[in-house]
Parts: C-alpha cells; structure tokens; sequence
C-alpha cells in the first residue's frame, strides 16, 4: 500500500513538471495568508449564477474579457459590481495600479468565477458580474487594499449580501490609509459611499481633513503631525492611525 501512494505521488510530481503551466492541484493560491489579511464575504449566490472563467484579459481595475466554462455567450465584456477604481484615461492616481493588481490575483488564483447579480447587463452591454478569486471575492480586495471605493450599490444593490463586506473593507483602507486614502484624487473619493446613506448626498462629500471613524482629529500623514506638533503620537490619542507606526513599536512619527 505505502509504495502504491509513492507511486501516485510520483506520478503526480511528474504530470506537474511536463506541464509547467498546469496550476497547484490542491492549494489555492490566494488565501487570507498570503493577502495578510482576513475577508468578509462568502458565497451567497445559487450555483446556476456562477460560471467558471477558462480565460481573461484585464481591461482595468473593474473591468475584463472572460471567456466563461458554458455553451452560451462564454465570451464576456465584465464590469465588476460594487465598486469602482480610478479612471486610466486622464492617468488618475491609482489607475494602473489597479489594473495590475487585478491582472496579479487573476493569474494567481487556481479558481477564477464570476456570479451573476441583479440586472445582467449595463447600459454598455457589459456583464454584471463579481469575480470570485480561489473562493475570496475580488471586489472586497481591491477595496481593502485601497486600490477601489464602493460605489453604485445605492442604486443598483443596496441589498446585496455583499455589500456589508465592501463598506467595512472601505472603512479598513480608510483608516489605515492605504493608496487612494492618502493621496488618490479628491473627486474620485468623493464619489464613494457609505453604508446607510445615499451616495449623491452632500455628507458623503470629504477630504483629507475630515474626521475618519468617529475621530475628532484625522492626519494625512506624518508630515500634518509633525506640523501639528503632535508627533511622536502613540495609539490612543487624536489622530493616531496604524500607518504611523510603521515598525510596531508602539510611537508614531518618530522625531
């Protein structure tokens, strides 16, 4: 029995090597180990909405072509639900970036699905879809990591199972002042939304100047404490955000 399984390992370790492009048969490659980081949502959708991804190639940060594992329309032009990124055209801050980070989970997942919710298609006959990344939903990456806001789910799907996800990812990357909350461009964030408000509303409206979090006092960065004479700042005081202690000592925007 023992050299029965050597022999299936073996088999197994020389299928992989022949096929260099052939993906981990048993680990996924995106999981909260490798982001650094815990997410949200979980799969609500019928299986009958989900459809496995064969091929794609990334337009932008919330767009793709996907060629989909089914007989009609497998081709697909896909607009991400949920959130939206910085424009590439005008070279908004964040744009590429974002499109490389969804082209770098792309070809990192072992599993890519989209799964179908609300209207089918937009206005420009693209499909609705969120894309699903070795079972961790994309949308809620790009938010957390700073590269998206949440927007258009006000309108669209205010009651989408994912969008708690989306607002406390939004909530996350605001707070630790990652990419677009640090120095993205003001009217692309001024367009995100929150939970329980209506996006075209004047208190939606901020700046880099706004309490974030119920705070009474927000930084950009280190540079506004040291001006602020605020700095060294530690965990508990006004302002203090983890961004600012870099190496984890516990001090802030060392002098």
């Amino acid at each position: 029995m023992k050299n029965y399984f050597k022999f299936i390992l073996l088999f197994i370790f020389i299928f992989t090597c022949m096929n260099p492009n052939q993906k981990s048969l048993v680990f996924a490659n995106i999981d909260f180990e490798s982001l650094g980081y815990s997410t949200i949502a979980q799969r609500a959708g019928s299986q009958e909405s989900v459809f496995e991804v064969i091929d794609y190639s990334v337009i932008d940060g919330d767009t793709a072509d996907f060629i989909l594992d089914r007989k009609t329309e497998p081709s697909i032009k896909a607009r991400f639900l949920l959130i939206d990124v910085p424009e590439l055209r005008g070279g908004v801050p964040y744009s590429k970036a974002a499109k490389k980070r969804v082209s770098e989970l792309l070809s990192q997942a072992d599993l890519i699905e989209v799964e179908y919710e609300g209207p089918e298609k937009d206005k420009y006959g693209r499909d609705l879809v969120h894309v699903w990344v070795d079972g961790i939903l994309l949308e809620e990456i790009m938010v957390r990591e700073g590269y998206a806001i949440a927007r258009y789910i006000q309108a669209y799907l205010p009651n989408s199972p994912y969008a708690e996800a989306i607002y406390a990812a939004q909530d996350q990357a605001k707070y630790e002042g990652v990419r677009v909350w640090v120095d993205g461009d003001i009217n692309y964030i001024n367009q995100a939304e929150y939970l329980n408000t209506n996006a075209s509303t004047a208190s939606n409206q901020v700046n880099f100047t706004d309490p974030i979090l119920n705070e009474d006092v927000y930084y950009k960065n280190c540079k506004e404490v040291k001006a602020a004479g605020k700095a060294p700042i530690y965990p508990g005081d006004p302002g203090f955000r983890p961004q600012f202690d870099r190496d984890n000592d516990g001090i802030g925007c060392e002098v």
